[in-house]
């Protein structure tokens, strides 16, 4: 009895789905964390994913180091936290008392953190100074970013807001000052450098 033979769209599917089922076995094996990529589910960024910094189709939000996210059957990766729930989950943060947080993100750093003239922003919906740094990502405009580390800017997330022109703001370049989260950009950017410069427009500050 004759086979059927393929034609060639069905040859190019077949080819498509082992390139496919290759890439998903070569990221399992590299990020052995998270073998469920295999099939989908819950996750944890880790520096082998494949993911990690690349934005969410769903919030525009890069991926950062241990954020939880969702893959979905479609191999769609998404964040799956309380702050950003774009799986439609919230877990890992439900019942956290944010502004107790923040009262205590806001002592460490009076007690801690040695910025001197650079205040250091939380950024949040009331605050005024960098409210603007959680302006969704309409009409084609992009998220705010850290001006060292590119990751974008969330909400809780402290930041220094760039000094170089304070009568003219041009600049205003957000960088994390985080060291909660291990963003510590700020800080190791500041360390290298006999005299400060703004990194956008290199004018000593």
């Amino acid at each position: 009895m004759e086979q059927p033979v393929e034609t060639l769209p069905q040859q190019e599917e077949a080819a498509c789905n082992e390139t496919s089922e290759f890439n998903r076995g070569l990221s399992a094996a590299l990020d052995p964390l998270n073998k469920n990529i295999l099939k989908g589910g819950p996750a944890l960024t880790t520096l082998s994913s494949e993911w990690f910094f690349r934005k969410c189709t769903a919030c525009a939000h890069t991926f950062r180091l241990d954020d939880a996210v969702f893959i979905t059957p479609k191999e769609e990766v998404l964040h799956d936290s309380f702050l950003l729930p774009c799986a439609g989950n919230t877990i890992g943060e439900e019942g956290v008392d944010y502004d107790e947080m923040l009262d205590y993100y806001n002592g460490v750093l009076q007690a801690y953190v040695p910025i001197g003239s650079f205040p250091a922003n939380i950024i949040t919906p009331g605050n005024e100074t960098v409210a603007h740094l959680l302006a969704e990502p309409l009409h084609g405009f992009k998220r705010y970013t850290c001006g060292i580390c590119s990751h974008t800017l969330r909400q809780n997330d402290i930041v220094v807001l760039c000094p170089c022109s304070p009568q003219n703001p041009r600049c205003r370049m957000a960088i994390h000052w985080d060291p909660f989260r291990g963003l510590n950009c700020w800080g190791e950017w500041s360390s290298r450098k006999s005299q400060l410069y703004c990194p956008a427009f290199s004018k000593k500050l």
